[in-house]
């Protein structure tokens, strides 16, 4: 699925060369599997279980605090089945979408994010997206964060239209702003503002402004999003001073010049 493979390693022995893509709400990665699975988040920065029966295998992604749990039974679709329904979404061919993502669904309901993400990848119609919801693909914050990804306003509309809400967070406390914050989508951190989603979703986790701090230590132009996130009334608390603080170590013409143009940020001197 080009840009959104990403390779990591598992800690599970004695699978299979055959590869299953499923998208985590930061990056979309590839495991080898010959099983079932059940997505789920949990909170942690590591293996939180592993027994006979279940095993867990963390992301590569560095920015947030939770993982991807994989939970792995004998009742998976064939890998076969979502290679062939990522062919059949490249090449348009959506009545074999359907046909391939309902047998996809009839084995659980959870793995509608497998079929929504490759319909949203490859811009399906929304009469598409309407019959995997029919058929019990659920719009939850996956779909979410892939349409931000996606940064097709149009298209999110569509969505909202069939009843995704904008303002849902994810079990660790992110909203569809805070990810925008994260990848510096202007479109969609505009749309989200000014649609009423939270500058402050919970106390869990990074915040929108953290995520737009983080950024700037990264040497990328945050001032419009920082202002913004402010005109909002996102509040300053420690967690920013200590990106401010991280940012003038690493770059401190970048981190004075930040504080000129935001003065609500300047701080710590």
């Amino acid at each position: 699925m080009g840009a959104f493979n990403r390779n990591i390693s598992s800690p599970i022995d004695d699978l299979d060369s055959q590869t299953l893509n499923i998208l985590d709400v930061s990056s979309s990665t590839e495991i080898p599997v010959d099983a079932n699975l059940t997505i789920k988040r949990i909170k942690g920065d590591g293996l939180t279980e592993q027994n006979s029966d279940t095993y867990f295998t963390r992301t590569i992604v560095q920015d947030t605090d939770s993982v991807l749990a994989i939970e792995l039974d004998k009742s998976l679709p064939s890998s076969k089945e979502i290679n062939e329904l990522n062919v059949a979404a490249e090449a348009a061919d959506w009545v074999h979408f359907i046909d391939i993502s309902t047998k996809i669904l009839s084995v659980d309901h959870a793995l509608g994010a497998i079929t929504l993400a490759s319909a949203i990848e490859n811009s399906a119609p929304i009469e598409v997206i309407s019959e995997l919801i029919d058929n019990g693909a659920q719009l939850d914050f996956i779909v979410l964060v892939s349409l931000i990804r996606k940064a097709d306003i149009d298209y999110l509309q569509g969505f909202i239209s069939l009843g995704l809400n904008i303002h849902m967070e994810s079990s660790v406390g992110e909203n569809g702003l805070t990810y925008a914050s994260k990848i510096l989508s202007t479109k969609m951190f505009n749309f989200l503002l000014s649609n009423g989603v939270s500058v402050k979703p919970s106390s869990l986790g990074y915040d929108p402004l953290d995520f737009i701090l983080k950024n700037a230590a990264k040497g990328r132009n945050i001032t419009i999003f920082a202002q913004k996130l402010l005109e909002y009334g996102a509040p300053i608390e420690l967690s920013h001073l200590r990106f401010l603080t991280e940012l003038r170590e690493k770059d401190y013409n970048n981190f004075i010049e930040l504080t000129k143009k935001v003065p609500e940020l300047d701080l710590i001197g």
